[in-house]
C-alpha cells in the first residue's frame, strides 16, 4: 500500500488521518501553500506544496511519494531557492505536473492524420474530429 496521500502510518499502517482531511490538505497545499508563490507553483510544478522560511519545502507527488527539500537561501517570497528549482525540474523531468496527461494527449493527437487507423495511446479512443490538426481538416 501506498501510504503518500492515504492518511495512514507508513510506520504501524494505523490509519491516522480520514480521507477528508487528506483531501482537504492537500487542496491547500497546492492552492496557497507556497506563500505569494502559490499561483506560480501551481502553474510550474502542479503539485501540492508547503513552503516554511527556514527554507523547507514539502512536496507531494499524490499516489507516489512526499519529499522534504530543505535549502535555507530564500527568494523574496519566503520560499527556498533551491527546492523551488528542483520541484520544478523533478515535476519537468517526470511529468508529474497535475494536468501533464493533458498536454501530453495535445501533442500525441495533433501528430495524428485522418488516415491514422490506430488508437490514441493515452485516451484509447479511435480518432474523431478533435484528433485531427487544422491542416488535416
Amino acid at each position: 500500500m501506498n501510504n503518500v496521500d492515504t492518511g495512514y502510518c507508513p510506520i504501524t499502517g494505523e490509519k491516522v488521518l480520514s480521507s477528508q482531511s487528506v483531501r482537504n490538505t492537500l487542496t491547500l497545499m497546492h492552492s496557497c501553500g507556497m506563500y505569494d508563490y502559490s499561483g506560480s507553483f501551481a502553474f510550474k510544478v502542479g503539485l501540492p506544496a508547503k513552503s516554511a522560511v527556514s527554507g523547507l519545502i514539502l512536496l507531494v507527488v499524490p499516489g507516489i511519494m512526499g519529499l522534504s527539500l530543505w535549502s535555507p537561501a530564500l527568494d523574496r517570497m519566503g520560499n527556498s531557492v533551491r527546492g523551488l528549482a528542483f520541484a520544478e525540474q523533478l515535476a519537468q523531468r517526470f511529468n508529474f505536473h497535475k494536468f501533464d496527461g493533458v498536454v501530453r494527449h495535445d501533442r500525441e493527437t495533433e501528430k495524428m492524420s485522418t488516415s491514422d487507423k490506430s488508437r490514441c495511446s493515452t485516451c484509447r479512443c479511435k480518432h474523431h474530429h478533435h484528433h485531427h490538426t487544422e491542416s488535416d481538416r
